[in-house]
């Protein structure tokens, strides 16, 4: 798994039940899960901000 830096798959009776990864890999796929969800929430905004289903906020401060 270290040298060819690809997971191994553990079958049980042929079929796949789990995945072993290394903690850098595993590292690497949860930042990228990170980076998609936040990707995903970006796009939801732009299109609320697109169909009009925004509402602006009232300043709080004094503005100068």
């Amino acid at each position: 798994m270290r040298e060819y830096c690809h997971p191994v798959v553990l079958t049980i009776n042929g079929r796949a039940d789990r995945v072993v990864l290394d903690a850098s890999a595993y590292q690497k796929l949860v930042d990228q899960i990170d980076d998609l969800e936040a990707l995903e929430g970006i796009k939801r905004g732009v299109a609320d901000v697109q169909a009009g289903r925004v509402t602006p906020i009232k300043c709080m401060y004094v503005c100068m």
